[in-house]
């Protein structure tokens, strides 16, 4: 891949580890078997997640950090409630 892009293979392997951290494509190693039965290691399986996945994934985040923040904001108003209560 590195030759076809005319790219180092640490720039490539670095942007391979962003889009699977960015959920966009699944990595796997393969293994291969000689002919004496040794079995070696193979190529980089890349496997594109669908978009809509990613951003099912994405949207699941999000709602999650609003979910966080709502209740941060709760609990703000409720100790700042017990520690001056209303006159």
């Amino acid at each position: 891949m590195a030759k076809v892009l005319h790219l180092s293979r640490n720039t490539v392997a670095k942007h391979m580890r962003l889009l699977e951290e960015h959920g966009l494509i699944i990595t796997e190693w393969t293994q291969i078997q000689m002919k004496n039965g040794i079995r070696k290691n193979g190529n980089l399986r890349c496997t594109i997640v669908p978009m809509h996945e990613v951003l099912e994934q994405c949207y699941q985040r999000q709602m999650t950090e609003l979910e966080r923040q709502r209740v941060r904001q709760k609990l703000s108003v409720q100790s700042t409630e017990t520690i001056c209560p209303p006159l």
